[in-house]
Parts: structure tokens; C-alpha cells; sequence
């Protein structure tokens, strides 16, 4: 009993094989929401029993003081007999006392007043909404099956009393209102206050063990309802309200503290409205006064914080190696000032690193380059959490026909991992070990990318998912694969590839990490790396700024080249245009892709035009400067 938190107030348990109510430790004076009954047998010691406590359920735990392994054969069944004879002898009487119980109850009910005066409802500022008066008190019914099987009574100061032998599991009371959203709740004032609150039908459940009871048959009664758990604020109510509203597919809604009542005492109804009104939309004028709040940044300009990011590449061309770099540069940032990732200043916290096709052998030994690039040891690195998945189940979401992807239970363990760490990154690698589903079915797309949204919103980190480019992603130089969903789900999109000469040939020592999305900065920001004992550094090279700047000065000269050839009369034909200016003497430096980078822009920005002149039989095409409104 102790070890279930039903321990009595007094501290006494009595053996004589009857039933006992009694006020559990820690809860409120007044209740006896505690029940057992425990019978010895004198001839052998053998004690056997049940405890229950009414707010945490309507079903007893039973109890014997054990030691059967050590019995006869025929001694252990003896007892298991007389436990099993007592059980069925318990269960019996219990249904007849829930029938005289109802029977009372009735005879209680009709004996009560429609009207009267109640300082408990003055005292919580509710009206009485069906229930009826017994001097002092008010009765709220216990219905089950459209019968009254049991009363509450409950007296000014607030203490509450069932009918002694009363049914309560799967009972409930009902303030009828609207039927499109129907709350659940504990406690009759809690029922009254959402009910007054919302105008919604409101069920009252007594305990929070019956929510759940009570709910199920609520959606086998209105399976189109939408159901709220409106659940007390404290750890039982939280977690029967939780399990109530996933059984039902509804929503569990909790004030700040205590229950809805005490918000409603506190705060005014108009609190409990919008606490419980969750509405779609808020103004924009709410912002005002309030400090803008900034980007969060794991690497500024390339990783958002507390977002998703897809980082594709590959296979071969190194994108494990350079997310465990990125995972040590973070863990390393906690310990030094001014650490850097590929030469980009890294936000410092700890970093978790699942991967799903390296082995721990094959991670230790990158941790060991990455490391002695770094300067550094494997003592540095206590906030970085490794584990290699090469050969389990990784898949962090479960498909069933014709229903939305599930959690896996490792995507349960993934999330106490965060909770227990608190990470700034969450490295996750691949794709296709983790997802489950049709990379081209949009919807399930969606899906999984919520469950790793849900992960960086709730734990407050960014969560990088790896993953293999489709040939056609490829080929066009975008890098992505499957449904376009996914680059829709992601705010950061990054590709690693090999290092193209202009032959067409790879660089095998080179790679091109590009940022092909990003929702908060500018995309199309690349850095060349060079692979050098075994990790990744940044190439120096041009920035976009400088990128831009020689694009400027190529249509700059382009446009310049063009007006003199013009001029003289000797503009070459549109396609070879670009040749003949990367000839020239004044080409001031561009060479000819540029000029065919410089020419198209031009052209779509309608600076130039092409024109034709010539016999019908010989036709040139030239490049020609447009005139203003021409």
C-alpha cells in the first residue's frame, strides 16, 4: 500500500476479513478515497486482500503475502484456490452491494430537493445544474446505462461521500449543452465551470482513474464529437487525462494550476473561456511592446536552430563525416572560444550523433581524425552522445494500411535521450534506414517530417536528418530525391558533392557544400572543402558578395564590348558572341563563361535582344542593346 501511495492516514491496517474506508497520507482531511480489505488465514499465516484508491481508479489491487514457491505442489494450489475463492466471493458481494447501493441511491434522489441554497456552490461560484439538495448538501447522481447507480454527496466544506458500496467505474454525470466538442472532467465544480465557460456538454467523472471509462463510451455515443479531457493540473490528473484523451483521439487541456474551478475562482470565467477556446488565429497587435525575439542560429546563415534540416549527399562523398564534424565542433564549443565548423562559428552545446550505417568501430576511428585536426582528445568530448544503429531496426516511425505513421520505440528512446541530455543538435543518418514509408508518398512525407519537427520544436534544438539524393536530384544539380514534400518539409536544405572540373571530371579530393534552401537566410551560399587526413576543411574562396561582383562586372563589360562592336559594325553572331569578347583586349579579365553567364542574364532582364538581318537564305542572329522603350 505504501509503495502505491495508499498508505492510511492512521497508519493502521486490520486483518478481519472486512471492508475498511479510510483517508489515504497526503490527501485531502475529510476523504476517505482509500478502501481494503485483508483476511488471514491463522492455520498457516497465508494473508491475502485488496487495496484501491477511489481517485486513481475504480478497480482494486489485489495482494497475498506470497512465498508459494517454496509450498508442496498441493499447498500452493490450496491457496491459490482459497485466493481464488475469495476473489470470486468478493466480486459477488460487491455486486450486490452495488445494487442495494443503487437501489438507496434512488429512493436518496427522490427523496432530495430541486432547489435550494449550497455555500459549496456560492463558495466555487457555479450554478447547480441538475443537482439536488439534502439540507446541506448536494447530490450529484452517478448514471450509468441512463440509471442512477450511486450518489456523490458533497457537504459545504467540500468533502465528498459515495453511497457505501456504490458503483463509480464507467459512471458519470452529465450538464447537457452542445454536442460538437464534449469535456470530461473530474470533479462536479470543475464539470460546472467548463460547462459555463464553453456552453459545451459537460461529463463529470469523479476520479481520474474514470476519465478514460468515461471517455470511451462518450466516443462510442458521439464518435463524431470532438473530446476534451479537461483535466486537473496535478501529476494524476495529468497522466489519466493524457492516456484518456489518446484513447479516444481527443485533447487533454490543463489550467496552469490546480483544476478548472480554482481558474474560474481566481481568475474570473472569462480566464477559463480562453484558456479553453484555443483559438486558430491571434492579433498582430498583441506583438506590440513585446521584444522581437531572435533567430536562432547552430551555424548562422546555413543551420536554423530548432528546425529541420536535410543535409544530402552521396554515398561516398562524405556527409557522415561532415555532420560528426559538426557534432564535435558543438560539443567542442562549450569548452573554447571561437570554435568553428568548416570555418563557420558554431552555437556551443551538447550534440547527439545517431547513425544507422557506420559501425562504433568505424565511428571512433573518424572521432580520432576528426580530433587531432582539432587539437583535441576524446576526454573533450563528455557532451557528445554517439551510438551506432549498423545492423538494428533504425526506424523511427511505423506504418500501418490506411493510418498516419506511428512513433517506433526507438524514436521514444530518441526522445528521452533529448530530454535527458537537452542537445543542441540531433544528428540523424540516413534517411532511408529511418523512414518506413514511400519517399514519393507526400502524405507520409509529411508525416515523418512532423515527428522530427515535433523533436526540434519540443526539446528546443536542431535535428539534421541525412540523406542519398535521387539521380535525377543529381543530374539536375538540385540534390534532393523523392516527393518534392520533402524539400517543402525542411526550413534548411543542404548538398554535399564532388568537386567538378570543367572537363566534367571529379576532384576526388574535393567536395562543394551547397545551401540549396533556407527559409531565414539566403540560399545559394557554397564553400569547396578539401579532404586532408581523414576530415573536411574549408577551401579559402570567393563569397557570394564576391560571386555577385564578378557577375556585375561581366554584363558590366559585356554591355560596353557590345555598344563598340556596334558602333564599328562588326557585332559577331549571338552564339559567338561570348568567344569573341573573351578575346578581346578590353575583356578586363572575363573569360568566356562569364560572358555566356553575362549574355543570358541580359537577356532576361531585356538590357539586350536578339535580332536577325541577312537574305532569307542566309539568316544572322545578333545581339543588339535595347533602346529605352523601344
Amino acid at each position: 500500500m505504501r509503495e502505491a501511495g495508499c498508505e492510511p492516514e492512521n497508519g493502521q491496517v486490520l486483518a478481519d476479513d472486512k471492508l475498511h474506508r479510510y483517508q489515504i497520507a497526503g490527501q485531502r482531511r475529510g476523504g476517505k478515497n482509500g478502501a481494503y480489505r485483508l483476511a488471514i488465514d491463522h492455520a498457516d499465516g497465508f494473508a491475502y486482500g485488496w487495496f484501491h484508491d477511489w481517485t486513481q481508479s475504480d478497480d482494486p489491487t489485489g495482494w497475498h503475502s506470497g512465498g508459494s514457491q517454496d509450498l508442496e505442489p498441493e499447498e500452493r494450489q490450496r491457496r491459490q484456490d482459497r485466493v481464488a475463492h475469495k476473489k470470486a466471493q468478493a466480486e459477488r458481494e460487491r455486486e450486490q452491494a452495488q445494487r442495494e447501493a443503487a437501489d438507496k441511491a434512488k429512493e436518496r434522489w427522490q427523496a432530495a430537493s430541486l432547489e435550494g441554497a449550497s455555500a459549496y456552490l456560492d463558495r466555487k461560484q457555479i450554478g447547480p445544474h441538475g443537482v439536488r439538495f439534502q439540507g446541506d448538501d448536494i447530490l450529484v447522481p452517478v448514471m450509468d446505462g441512463g440509471d442512477i447507480v450511486s450518489l456523490q454527496a458533497i457537504n459545504p466544506d467540500g468533502s465528498k461521500q459515495f453511497m457505501k458500496g456504490g458503483k463509480v467505474s464507467g459512471g458519470y454525470f452529465a450538464i447537457a449543452g452542445t454536442n460538437e466538442e464534449i469535456a470530461i472532467a473530474e470533479g462536479f465544480a470543475t464539470a460546472a465551470s467548463v460547462h459555463e465557460a464553453t456552453g459545451w456538454t459537460t461529463l463529470v467523472a469523479f476520479n481520474a482513474g474514470n476519465l478514460e471509462k468515461v471517455a470511451r463510451k462518450t466516443r462510442a455515443k458521439f464518435p463524431d464529437a470532438e473530446i476534451i479531457i479537461a483535466g486537473d493540473a496535478d501529476e494524476a490528473g495529468k497522466r489519466h487525462g493524457d492516456q484518456a484523451a489518446k484513447a479516444v483521439n481527443g485533447r487533454a487541456m490543463y489550467p496552469p494550476t490546480g483544476d478548472w474551478n480554482d481558474l474560474h475562482v481566481a481568475e474570473g470565467l472569462r480566464a477559463v473561456t480562453e484558456a479553453l477556446d484555443d483559438p486558430l488565429t491571434v492579433s498582430a497587435a498583441t506583438f506590440q511592446g513585446k521584444p522581437i525575439p531572435p533567430r536562432e542560429w547552430l551555424v548562422r546563415d546555413w543551420i536554423p536552430g530548432r528546425e529541420v534540416t536535410l543535409l544530402y549527399g552521396d554515398g561516398g562523398t562524405g556527409k557522415s563525416l561532415v555532420a560528426l564534424q559538426l557534432a564535435v565542433s558543438v560539443a567542442l564549443a562549450t569548452k573554447r572560444n571561437l570554435q568553428t565548423w568548416l570555418s563557420l562559428p558554431v552555437m556551443a552545446g551538447k550534440a547527439v550523433y545517431i547513425g544507422a550505417e557506420d559501425e562504433q568501430d568505424e565511428m571512433q576511428r573518424r572521432l580520432a581524425s576528426i580530433l587531432k585536426s582539432e587539437g583535441a582528445e576524446f576526454s573533450d568530448l563528455e557532451n557528445l552522445e554517439i551510438r551506432s544503429l549498423a545492423g538494428e531496426d533504425a526506424l523511427l516511425a511505423k506504418e500501418q494500411r490506411d493510418k498516419p505513421l506511428s512513433t517506433s520505440p526507438l524514436y521514444q528512446r530518441i526522445e528521452r535521450t533529448l530530454r535527458q541530455h537537452r542537445p543542441a543538435v540531433l544528428v540523424l543518418d540516413t534517411l532511408s534506414d529511418m523512414y518506413p514509408a514511400n519517399e514519393n508518398d507526400r502524405a507520409k512525407v509529411k508525416q515523418f517530417a512532423n515527428l522530427l519537427k515535433r523533436l526540434a520544436l519540443k526539446h528546443e534544438c536542431a535535428v539534421i536528418m541525412l540523406a542519398h539524393p535521387s539521380r535525377d536530384g543529381m543530374n539536375s544539380g538540385r540534390g534532393d530525391s523523392g516527393s518534392t514534400a520533402w524539400n517543402g518539409a525542411a526550413r534548411s536544405r543542404l548538398y554535399l558533392e564532388f568537386l567538378r572540373l570543367e572537363n566534367g571530371d571529379i576532384e576526388p579530393l574535393c567536395r562543394v557544400l551547397s545551401s540549396k534552401k533556407n527559409n531565414f537566410s539566403f540560399s545559394g551560399a557554397s564553400m569547396n572543402l578539401n579532404w586532408n587526413e581523414g576530415c573536411f576543411a574549408a577551401q579559402p574562396g570567393e563569397t557570394m558578395l564576391d560571386r555577385k561582383a564578378m557577375h556585375d562586372k561581366a554584363e558590366r563589360v559585356f554591355l560596353e564590348l557590345l555598344r563598340q562592336y556596334t558602333e564599328i559594325g562588326d557585332v559577331p553572331t549571338a552564339s559567338r558572341t561570348a568567344t569573341v569578347f573573351s578575346k578581346d583586349d578590353d575583356c578586363d579579365g572575363v573569360k568566356k563563361k562569364g560572358f555566356e553567364r553575362a549574355q543570358m542574364a541580359l537577356l532576361k532582364s531585356g538590357a539586350i535582344e536578339i535580332c536577325e538581318d541577312g537574305p532569307p537564305s542566309r539568316r544572322r542572329k545578333y545581339l543588339r542593346i535595347k533602346e529605352p522603350n523601344a
